[in-house]
């Protein structure tokens, strides 16, 4: 099939109007060619960098003569012409323009005069129904993002000569308010936001099939193209966010079985059957041989993770007490941590939001929206979650890295309980006696000659490594001090990061009320009402998997029962998993054990 009329098809299939048009805007071959050039002319001189939308101007009365004439004089200056007309301010109100103040006494039908310089190619009748709500658009854009129809009878379009200036202007309200009523059926908010979408071409244009979310094999090589990829369109999601656009992810199957998501700049409410029919005309344009069923696309509005209502978050370290301080400071009145009811672990906050994004660059908004209200039923508290992956993973401190707004917890404890916690976790399914399941000397010695084999800090060969003995330990997950720096280094506030040491946390009986205000950013003594004294029963909880007695015994038996080389290759472990711990937790005002 050929290009222009497979696109002709597609078009089509996303134009559901028949015979239905919309009063003052009628969708006929005249009206649409002038508007579409109409719409070029505005984006071409936006693109170029000509501020049309300041010289909107709305006063009382019409102007005299010599006002007139200076404003023609000033549009052609700059090679434009000039519209203007007679407004009732009922459509300036629904238009929210900073000088109308709307009221039930009938002043909404009050006429005002309105000009503003256009280019040329916009007929004098395309100046309400095209130009106009485009400029009141984008002039009150920093104020509210919304949608305007066409102003229809709601304008009375004349250019003043002489002798007419000052003179009354017939006015029929109740055409107004009745074309106003039709704007807001369907097929009239379709056709008013295709003229939206041509008004802003470029900036639809420029922002379109952006590459949503990463490939799993990209990640995990941690491959450049992945994070070229993700700021590609964390910018695109920028300016169109910026421009009071809507960005969403469009997902849809090829007949070849190939998967595409990709990201769709839209203007602001504007109806899926647009959507729709931009993704055809743009998929055409840019990839012309490929087939793909029209009706078969997903679409999902998306938002950046830094629109989180989260306050906070646990990201560390595994088996150095997480949960144990996830339910501490839960336990605090201005404090609340989001969780799934059935994890033990006490983590899941919005099911499991940052693990189902895992490979998503922005978050579904309906995830977000779900957030929000959860935040609004817990009023007053902090909302906080718990997942410990986050600083481990290199894709983990990516995503941290773009919630600037969250206060980080981390925690850690002595190496050897961490490496004793590890192995005991790992090797023990649960409700299995650790002495019918491990030979303990053999699970140490392999423990310690792969710490031996491990060499210098590459994450991967130390995960690889890992995994091949026995008693699997990342040796790369207590390395808190270079997770610190990497996501510091990628711009994530180092004032924004509490280290913590687990036998600190032990012996304060005022811990959740310290650490509740810092993480509200208040002091501490605000929240002296929670903790003071031993006897408060607040005392750190002990939850979580806890292994015997007798296996935490036989592992430290076996540990000091080894050969002097082994020894010092988990010695060496402990000294490149620790170094400038320390230091980190003084900086932070902690004091290390």
């Amino acid at each position: 099939m050929a290009s222009q009329s497979k696109k002709a098809l597609l078009v089509a299939s996303w134009w559901p109007l028949g015979a239905l048009s919309c009063p003052t805007l009628m969708l006929n071959a005249d009206i649409g060619d002038r508007a579409q050039r109409c719409a070029e002319a505005i984006d071409m001189g936006r693109a170029l960098g000509s501020d049309f939308v300041h010289t909107l101007n709305v006063v009382r009365n019409t102007p005299t003569q010599e006002v007139w004439d200076a404003i023609v004089e000033e549009c052609a200056m700059h090679g434009l012409g000039v519209g203007s007309g007679s407004v009732v301010r009922r459509y300036m109100c629904l238009a929210r323009y900073p000088e109308f103040f709307c009221s039930d006494d009938g002043s909404v039908a009050e006429l005002w005069w309105i000009w503003a310089c256009v280019p040329h190619a916009c007929d004098a009748d395309l100046f309400g129904e095209f130009v106009l709500p485009r400029y009141l658009e984008w002039q009150v854009l920093p104020r509210e993002v919304q949608s305007l129809p066409p102003m229809g009878p709601c304008l009375a379009v004349a250019m003043p000569h002489k002798g007419s200036f000052g003179e009354s202007v017939y006015f029929d309200d109740t055409k107004c308010k009745q074309h106003l009523e039709v704007a807001e059926i369907p097929v009239c908010k379709l056709i008013n936001c295709i003229w939206r979408v041509y008004a802003n071409r470029k900036l639809f244009y420029s922002t379109f099939g952006t590459q949503t979310r990463s490939l799993r094999a990209a990640v995990a090589a941690k491959d450049a193209g992945a994070n070229f990829a993700e700021q590609t369109n964390l910018q695109s999601y920028a300016r169109c966010r910026g421009a009071g656009a809507t960005f969403s992810e469009v997902s849809f199957v090829s007949k070849r079985l190939e998967t595409f998501y990709l990201g769709v700049c839209m203007p602001y409410a504007c109806p899926r059957e647009v959507l729709g029919w931009w993704v055809a005309t743009m998929m055409v344009d840019i990839y012309p041989d490929l087939e793909f069923e029209e009706n078969s696309y997903q679409v999902e509005e998306v938002v950046h993770r830094q629109e989180l209502s989260l306050k906070w978050a646990v990201v560390g370290v595994n088996r150095c007490g997480t949960t144990s301080l996830a339910a501490w400071l839960d336990s605090h009145p201005q404090l609340h941590l989001l969780r799934d009811a059935n994890d033990q672990y006490l983590e899941g906050g919005v099911g499991y939001i940052f693990r189902r994004s895992f490979l998503r660059f922005l978050l579904p908004k309906a995830w977000v929206d779900e957030l929000h209200q959860t935040s609004e039923d817990v009023s007053g508290a902090s909302v906080g979650v718990k997942d410990p992956w986050l600083l481990h993973s290199a894709r983990g401190r990516m995503l941290l890295s773009g919630m600037p707004q969250l206060r980080l917890l981390v925690v850690v404890k002595e190496w050897l309980e961490w490496v004793k916690s590890v192995v005991l976790f790992r090797a023990v399914p649960h409700g299995e006696h650790i002495d019918e399941f491990v030979d303990m000397a053999t699970c140490v010695r392999e423990l310690a000659r792969s710490a031996n084999r491990t060499r210098g800090w590459d994450e991967d060969s130390m995960v690889e490594e890992a995994e091949t003995v026995v008693c699997r330990v990342d040796w790369t997950r207590l390395m808190v001090v270079r997770q610190i720096q990497d996501l510091v280094s990628r711009g994530f506030p180092r004032r924004q990061i509490k280290l913590l040491h687990l036998e600190g946390l032990q012996r304060e009986a005022e811990g959740p009320a310290r650490i509740a205000g810092w993480i509200r950013g208040v002091p501490s003594r605000a929240n002296a009402s929670f903790g003071g004294g031993a006897d408060d029963g607040l005392s750190f909880p002990s939850r979580g998997s806890a292994a015997s007695h007798w296996a935490e015994r036989s592992f430290f038996e076996e540990v000091c029962a080894l050969p002097p080389e082994l020894a010092r290759a988990l010695e060496c472990a402990r000294i490149r998993a620790t170094v400038g711990l320390a230091r980190l937790l003084r900086r932070g005002g902690e004091a290390p054990p």
